[in-house]
């Protein structure tokens, strides 16, 4: 099984944070988190490691989709 690392926490925290609509509270590492665990499913499915920031919390009003940097997945221990 793969994983999304620490460093990629930091990453998608900061992806989302700049995709919110002004107004929209920013997330904070446990959120990333959560947007983490939802690329982690996306990848036990056989796709890539994606999540999604729905399209009202976005500052374009569509949905925005995002693929973790491979460079932030690795293989969970056994």
């Amino acid at each position: 099984m793969k994983n999304v690392n620490m460093q990629g926490c930091h990453w998608i925290m900061n992806c989302v944070n700049q995709a919110l609509a002004e107004g929209h509270e920013e997330i904070d590492l446990n959120g990333a988190m959560a947007y983490a665990r939802d690329a982690e499913y996306q990848m036990s499915l056989g796709n890539p490691p994606c999540f999604e920031v729905t399209s009202s919390r976005t500052s374009t009003g569509h949905v925005k989709e995002f693929e973790v940097p491979e460079e932030y997945i690795e293989e969970a221990a056994s």
